[in-house]
């Protein structure tokens, strides 16, 4: 109206990117995707996990309170040796209204439990197996020694 220019909107435009993320947002999510565990097969849209964690990001959830529940996250998978496996949240789902992994502890079990034998005696699982002839069909199989 009457060629008034709003200098607010314009300063506004000029800090954000081109998705209506500030930098410092942007920069976040970057460590963000960065940290969180790795997952076996598909790790899912970067571009949709970007538009949820920007999302949480203007609904008033400090950024690096998130990127500091991914830390634990990581280090809790690392530990639980889901780390690389199917069994890793896709970062979406983790940040999404169901889950909001963010938000869980992330605790690890306390240093006297370890999760199998191998890990107390201090060796990696390792799973032995050996390949013997079925009789009923013919065919090679493995078993587990």
């Amino acid at each position: 109206m009457g060629g008034v220019r709003n200098e607010g909107s314009t300063t506004r435009r000029a800090m954000t990117t081109n998705n209506g993320t500030t930098p410092d947002v942007r920069a976040a999510f970057d460590a963000f995707w960065t940290v969180y565990p790795k997952r076996a097969g598909n790790r899912g849209s970067k571009t949709a996990t970007c538009a949820k964690f920007c999302e949480l990001a203007k609904r008033g959830v400090d950024p690096q309170q998130i990127l500091e529940a991914a830390r634990r996250y990581k280090r809790y998978c690392d530990h639980e040796g889901q780390t690389g496996t199917r069994y890793t949240m896709r970062a979406l789902s983790w940040l999404g209204p169901q889950t909001e992994g963010w938000t869980q502890e992330w605790d690890l079990p306390s240093e006297g439990r370890a999760r199998n034998p191998y890990e107390a005696a201090g060796e990696p699982q390792r799973l032995r197996y050996r390949e013997v002839l079925d009789p009923e069909t013919g065919r090679m199989r493995l078993v587990l020694e």
